[in-house]
């Protein structure tokens, strides 16, 4: 396992006709680094030691348990110098022997032969699959368990946590559950050189910042009845503001895309800029903090609503809708006949895994067994005054659960 910060250099070629060959099976890599990392494997193959620490630039080499499998072909070439040894024996007592008398020695010598034989050959079929599929494994960027399995990264683990820079710290605990996250999160190369399959391991360090993101939806709103509906346009798909809303980082979808799932949380590189609320003003912190009017940063636009506007929910089974007026049918399993129910204005609705909606134009179909994680739905509080915004609320849906949509509020 190797771990290191990528510097600037060269781009790399699918080939180095320079030096020695190596081929780049998964991931990005230099040539230097390719050379730096086939030194730093021959050193540690060559030293006594499991593990060559490089405190400088944090590099580890470790050595795998894969070299357990080299213990496997010096038994097989034991049992092809054993083999060589019967079929010598085997020739000295065809020699010996009378063309009338079946020597029962040497049918134990030719039994033996053919268990050895089909002894090697089981062996060598299972080391060639097993390396096949490390190969395979490693050119989807996926570490076969044989190479290194959780409970030896988190051994490893251990031992260079004392040597993580200041203010920062693994993203994962220290435990089991932890290093097969740090094995799905960790950014994985691949490469052969020198008759040797490198594995390069980079595990992302995180700093003290921590942020809640928002999804921002923009929903159109109208008041009195009026045809022309009005909505705030957001400058960003996502938000990420710290606890305090003194700071905040804002993200497209497809920058958004590019960080690492764990099960609690995203893992995000820190090339995003993080502004401060007070140096840099935006529409979307504003509307966070209770404003008694529409900030002048937001970007209002007005339209006039011509189609239903449904929008699911993406972990749960609700939808945010904004209708001028609409009949929806709700019809679920156990229920006896299906119920006509009439919507206006916009708010959130929801419904059980049996039901289903239709609507004049569309159906709200619901996604079974959905993930147990939990998220929040947002509707900030703001004192804008109802003539700008007015949000209904239905009381009376009970069969549909629909959440209440709070009052004088913006998504």
């Amino acid at each position: 396992m190797l771990g290191t910060t990528p510097s600037s250099r060269k781009k790399r070629g699918w080939f180095n006709f320079v030096g020695d060959m190596y081929k780049q099976l998964y991931g990005t890599l230099t040539e230097e680094d390719a050379d730096k990392f086939s030194t730093q494997i021959s050193e540690l193959h060559s030293s006594n030691y499991k593990v060559l620490s490089i405190i400088k630039e944090q590099i580890y080499a470790v050595k795998s348990n894969v070299e357990l499998y080299n213990n496997t072909f010096f038994n097989i070439n034991k049992e092809k110098i054993l083999l060589n040894e019967n079929f010598g024996k085997i020739e000295n007592q065809l020699k010996n022997m009378n063309e009338l008398i079946m020597d029962i020695e040497l049918e134990q010598l030719v039994e033996q032969q053919i268990i050895l034989f089909n002894l090697m050959i089981s062996q060598v079929l299972f080391e060639v699959d097993l390396l096949g599929e490390i190969v395979t494994a490693a050119q989807g960027g996926v570490i076969h368990a044989s190479v290194l399995t959780p409970k030896d990264i988190l051994e490893q683990l251990k031992k260079i946590e004392n040597d993580i820079p200041k203010h920062q710290r693994l993203p994962v605990p220290l435990d089991i559950i932890g290093a097969h996250t740090l094995l799905s999160i960790a950014d994985v190369v691949c490469i052969y050189k020198n008759k040797t399959l490198i594995f390069l391991i980079r595990i992302p360090l995180i700093d003290n910042y921590e942020f809640t993101l928002y999804n921002l939806i923009p929903l159109p709103v109208s008041g009195n009845n009026d045809p022309l509906h009005m909505y705030i346009n957001p400058k960003m798909d996502y938000l990420a503001i710290s606890k305090d809303y003194e700071n905040y980082i804002s993200y497209r979808t497809e920058e958004l895309n590019k960080c690492r799932q764990t099960p609690n949380y995203k893992l995000c590189a820190g090339g995003q800029a993080i502004y401060n609320r007070h140096e840099r003003t935006v529409c979307e912190v504003k509307l966070l903090l209770e404003p008694v009017e529409i900030p002048k940063t937001c970007h209002v636009r007005h339209i006039t609503l011509v189609e239903n506007i449904f929008h699911k929910l993406k972990f749960k089974n609700a939808w945010i809708y904004s209708v001028s007026r609409e009949n929806i049918i709700l019809d679920c399993e156990e229920a006896k006949a299906s119920m006509k129910i009439n919507l206006t204005g916009t708010g959130i609705i929801s419904i059980r895994e049996d039901c289903r909606i239709f609507t004049s134009d569309s159906d709200l179909i619901p996604i079974k067994h959905l993930s147990t994680n939990r998220n929040i739905d947002i509707v900030p509080w703001s004192k804008i005054p109802k003539t700008l915004f007015n949000i209904k609320n239905y009381t009376k849906l009970e069969d549909l659960k629909l959440e209440k949509s709070r009052e004088n509020s913006v998504i």
